[in-house]
């Protein structure tokens, strides 16, 4: 659940508020029903209370953006489109063969060259609706929706959960 030796780092927060040891001692003596060590290990029961961990590499941010795509600016073979927003990756059969995008107030195609690849990295939500708006997916449910199917492929946009989260943040004194 966790990847080792990556680019991305991923670590407890390294500075904790006194008042969040308090709420989680609160929980405990409360009789909530675990302490959570990971909320990304899904082995396990999730309900709980506990900590986030962060992508985050000595105090500063650790993202996609910041370790995949950054160190590969500078290659001849990549061109990054900043505010495009991806339609469809268009086939051949069932090698992607391209993209269609809006840029500019623009459709845009940009189509591969031999040996090639497209690299979809929309995120959790916008992954699965590009596949599907791409006819890869359950194709009953693209055919409900007028999507000529591409690829048969159950799963695709199903068991997207969402871990919302809130932050409470108050002022108080030393005693809390």
């Amino acid at each position: 659940f966790h990847g080792q030796g990556g680019p991305i780092a991923v670590s407890d927060v390294r500075y904790q508020n006194p008042l969040s040891k308090t709420f989680l001692t609160a929980c405990a003596e409360a009789g909530a029903s675990r302490f959570n060590s990971d909320f990304n290990d899904w082995s396990v029961n999730q309900e709980g209370y506990g900590r986030f961990s962060v992508m985050e590499r000595k105090g500063e941010r650790s993202s996609s953006a910041k370790e995949y795509l950054q160190p590969a600016l500078g290659r001849k073979n990549l061109e990054v489109l900043q505010g495009a927003q991806v339609g469809k990756i268009t086939f051949e059969g069932t090698t992607a063969s391209g993209v269609e995008v809006q840029w500019k107030n623009k459709a845009v195609s940009a189509s591969l060259k031999a040996g090639g690849e497209v690299l979809l990295a929309g995120g959790a939500i916008n992954s699965p609706q590009t596949l599907m708006l791409s006819g890869v997916g359950p194709a009953d449910h693209l055919k409900e929706h007028g999507i000529e199917v591409v690829k048969d492929l159950s799963g695709v946009g199903e068991n997207l959960q969402d871990h919302p989260a809130a932050v409470v943040s108050y002022q108080c004194t030393d005693e809390h």
